[in-house]
């Protein structure tokens, strides 16, 4: 779009506008005409507080005002600003980032200023959009060199341990030292695996292969891998299902199985000993399948709720197990049944416990 024109007088009072304006405003020349520039151009300041522009507590500190009335006391000056405000545009607010232009002249002995405003808002919103990328792009190369680091410096002292003092009557320690190599291996790699699925994701490479299956039994069979390592902890998961019949769903088997099997070995991490898990299916109506984890963990506080599926987030509550967490899988958790058209959800309560939910659709 063209930049929107208008000339004000030694009033800051609008004597015409080009038809920029009126797309930009949704305001004709008939209806602007000797309007104070503010109450113009829909200025939330003087709209808000029913007033002329000029009388609000912001109009002293206002840019676009402070340009005109400088250009004016200069005479031939030239002013350039950048302003960000809400305006209201047919009474709906917005906020706008504007690139103004102030030009001082004369006509038939009387002095004008011409204004012109370039719209940048979506130039802005663009920039803005950049800077957060470039921001999460530091963060995660700073996390993952941090979460690297740590099991990296595990292998390698527990390698050269092993390397410089091999005892084969020591069994206990060799064990020991042998498990501390294979968990931190692990975790690089669940570690790599996450950012791989991220990137697959974001980049909108993620193909979901579906097929229609029998949802129960495919949980059944996903549980019972997870019941082995509950049972290492004295944790019993039970699985409840409401109805006798359900259609068969629509999904790709992998993802979902990594969906379940992310919620479930979180409940098992943050489960104490001897308490159980509960698993419950549902209709929650014709069209739509609601699968729940419960556990009867710490909880998680309310102020961790709303980022609890963002990348890289991970709670200030600890594993029961002392396990880590890359802080992905839940947003890939996100990101896969989302995929799928179905919305995943979190109800906790600290101290007594958390429930996860995600729905799937079964038409």
């Amino acid at each position: 779009m063209e930049a929107a024109v208008f000339l004000v007088d030694k009033n800051a009072r609008i004597k015409n506008v080009n038809e920029s304006f009126t797309k930009l405003f949704h305001k004709t020349q008939d209806q602007v005409y000797n309007e104070l520039c503010g109450n113009a151009i829909g200025c939330i300041f003087p709209i808000r507080e029913e007033t002329d522009c000029g009388k609000t507590y912001y109009c002293e500190n206002c840019e676009l005002r402070k340009s005109i009335f400088k250009c004016f006391k200069n005479k031939e000056e030239v002013q350039r600003k950048i302003i960000q405000r809400e305006f209201y545009i047919d009474n709906q607010l917005y906020l706008k980032f504007f690139y103004i232009i102030a030009n001082y002249f004369q006509y038939n002995n009387d002095e004008f200023i011409l204004v012109m405003i370039h719209d940048i808002s979506e130039l802005e919103k663009a920039r803005r959009e950049l800077k957060e990328l470039n921001d999460l792009k530091n963060k995660f190369l700073g996390i993952v060199a941090h979460d690297l680091k740590n099991p990296i410096a595990t292998i390698n002292m527990a390698s050269n341990y092993l390397l410089e003092n091999c005892d084969l009557e020591n069994i206990k320690d060799t064990t020991k030292l042998l498990e501390m190599i294979h968990n931190s291996s692990n975790f690089m790699r669940d570690l790599v695996d996450n950012l791989l699925d991220v990137s697959k994701i974001e980049s909108g490479k993620l193909v979901l292969k579906k097929r229609k299956i029998d949802y129960i039994n495919f949980l059944k069979e996903v549980l019972e891998f997870n019941k082995i390592t509950a049972r290492n902890r004295l944790i019993n998961i039970i699985l409840e299902i409401k109805e006798n019949h359900f259609p068969k769903v629509s999904l790709d088997k992998n993802r979902i199985k990594q969906v379940l099997n992310n919620l479930v070995e979180n409940a098992i991490k943050f489960s104490p000993e001897e308490s159980q898990i509960i698993i419950k299916v549902r209709k929650r109506n014709e069209n739509e399948l609601i699968t729940e984890i419960i556990d009867f963990g710490p909880g998680i506080p309310d102020n961790e709720i709303n980022n609890l599926f963002k990348e890289f987030h991970t709670t200030g509550i600890r594993a029961k197990n002392g396990a880590k967490s890359t802080g992905l899988g839940l947003a890939i958790c996100k990101k896969i049944i989302e995929k799928h058209s179905g919305e995943i959800g979190v109800k906790s309560e600290v101290g007594k416990g958390s429930t996860f939910y995600f729905s799937l659709p079964i038409n």
